[in-house]
């Protein structure tokens, strides 16, 4: 018996005797999506919105997902600047084959800001989120450019590091100049968006782009203005900023926060006459209840003062964002699935909004293996508090990192483990890492009596039938060690 199929096996043996339940599942809530008869393993088209061939013709796009049961794509320029062909083809296939699940890949926590004009006239300045900055100590006229500040330091590093660069590039860091009014808050609509060129940690200056994003030019008085550092990243070649979700997100003039109009203008991608109107859902890139240490710097109530996410105790940013869910799910409907990464324990764990999980690289991005008993128990979590008859959760076959010069043999433990949990995948030939006779759809649709008949002795030294399934005889690390560095025997070729 192959070794990978032993460990995927036995490991889940040792921790989930329940996971059987999913051959008692009847069906697909729908009545139409195939993904839904549960008949592993199941695959879903996955991201490569960027290849070229895809992206210029219609047949072939529709080519590259008709062997898998639905597809996950990003159709929205929010990230990656996506062609409005695209939304089309997608929709026009999701109205055509409705046994096909349709997803939008939607990032969900932050949106490129270059090229679309309509993002800055719906969200005000007041929407994103900043980090502390500093006072302006000189007066500034509307066609200055070099700014005297009371501390350079906000301004002094690089800028944003653009993803998956080599060598490492940055991109300039943006700013905002508003005025603050006597009490000391923002006054956000006299405001100008800019962009940082130099700094002079010596005399205190800053020189500016001004106007940035076509913004107005304003004149700034001296101690009565704040110089903003915009919270931002790089996925997608241009800088992102971030919305602020957390619940002292500023109001506008109409009273909404970004989180409320964010669920709005997602609503209008799926209403009768929006682009996306036949798609089945959305699923989040990203999203996070606390962001203590990815964002820790950041100031999300605009006091001047960092607390990352976290104010007098209270976790703000969970507070908003779970209203921001609450929100999409309520202008959504229950008759499209919404789901979300849960692999760290900073992203959302809200089964009773969302319908289903992403496990990205099985355990986490650069961790196929290390984490095993955690994602086991992250999918058990899902599985068994899901807000309604429908189980999705599926496993995204990234390696990255360490794991990345034994690629194929990662992939075939997360295949394996996915099928034996119950879990998609996101790559169209991940049936092709698993070995015969489980390669076929509905060969893993009773994992049960699969698991049942392994002896975990084989790894436990415990003996064939007293094998405590609940508590792991040895280190769950040590057993998956052992039969990683074996997964190869029993007749699987690189």
């Amino acid at each position: 018996m192959n070794s990978l199929w032993q460990l995927c096996a036995v490991a889940i043996v040792v921790t989930m005797p329940m996971v059987g339940r999913t051959s008692d599942r009847k069906g697909d809530p729908s009545g139409q999506k195939s993904l839904f008869r549960y008949e592993y393993p199941a695959c879903l088209a996955f991201r490569g919105e960027l290849n070229r061939w895809t992206r210029s013709d219609s047949l072939v796009w529709a080519a590259s997902v008709d062997s898998a049961s639905g597809f996950i794509k990003k159709f929205i320029s929010e990230e990656l600047e996506i062609g409005p062909q695209m939304a089309g083809w997608a929709n026009g296939y999701a109205g055509a084959r409705p046994e096909k699940l349709a997803l939008l890949h939607l990032n969900g926590e932050a949106r490129r800001i270059y090229g679309h004009p309509k993002v800055l006239e719906r969200y005000f300045p007041g929407h994103w989120v900043y980090l502390p900055g500093t006072e302006v100590t000189a007066p500034l006229s509307a066609t200055d450019t070099l700014v005297r500040v009371a501390d350079p330091a906000p301004f002094l590093g690089r800028g944003y590091p653009v993803q998956k660069s080599t060598p490492k590039r940055y991109l300039p860091l943006q700013v905002l100049l508003v005025r603050m009014g006597p009490d000391g808050e923002p006054l956000w609509y006299d405001s100008e968006y800019a962009e940082v060129v130099s700094v002079d940690r010596k005399q205190r200056t800053v020189a500016l782009k001004r106007g940035l994003h076509g913004s107005r030019q304003l004149d700034f008085a001296a101690g009565r203005t704040r110089l903003m550092p915009l919270a931002g990243g790089v996925w997608g070649g241009q800088v992102m900023w971030f919305y602020n979700l957390s619940s002292t997100c500023p109001r506008d003039r109409a009273g909404k926060q970004a989180g409320e109009l964010y669920a709005e203008e997602i609503a209008s991608w799926f209403a009768p006459d929006g682009r996306l109107h036949a798609f089945d859902g959305i699923a989040f890139d990203v999203n996070y209840f606390d962001v203590s240490e990815r964002g820790a710097q950041w100031d999300v109530d605009n006091n001047g003062t960092a607390d990352g996410g976290w104010i007098a105790g209270r976790n703000v940013w969970e507070e908003g964002d779970l209203a921001f869910l609450a929100r999409v799910r309520e202008l959504l409907g229950d008759g499209r699935l919404l789901s979300a990464d849960a692999q760290h324990a900073s992203n959302q764990q809200v089964p009773a909004l969302l319908d289903g999980m992403e496990s990205e690289g099985f355990v986490q991005h650069n961790d196929m293996w290390r984490g095993f008993s955690r994602a086991v128990n992250t999918h058990l979590y899902w599985m068994g508090h899901r807000r309604s008859d429908l189980d999705f959760r599926y496993v995204v076959l990234k390696v990255m990192g360490p794991d990345a010069p034994d690629a194929l043999r990662m992939r075939r433990f997360g295949a394996a483990a996915a099928c034996c949990l119950g879990a998609f995948t996101t790559d169209v030939s991940g049936r092709e890492y698993l070995p015969e006779p489980f390669r076929n759809p509905g060969s893993w649709s009773r994992p049960p009596g699969l698991l049942r008949s392994m002896e975990c002795r084989l790894f436990c030294g415990c003996g064939p039938i007293n094998c405590p399934y609940m508590t792991p005889c040895r280190s769950m690390t040590n057993i998956i060690a052992i039969c990683m560095a074996c997964s190869d025997a029993g007749g699987w070729s690189r």
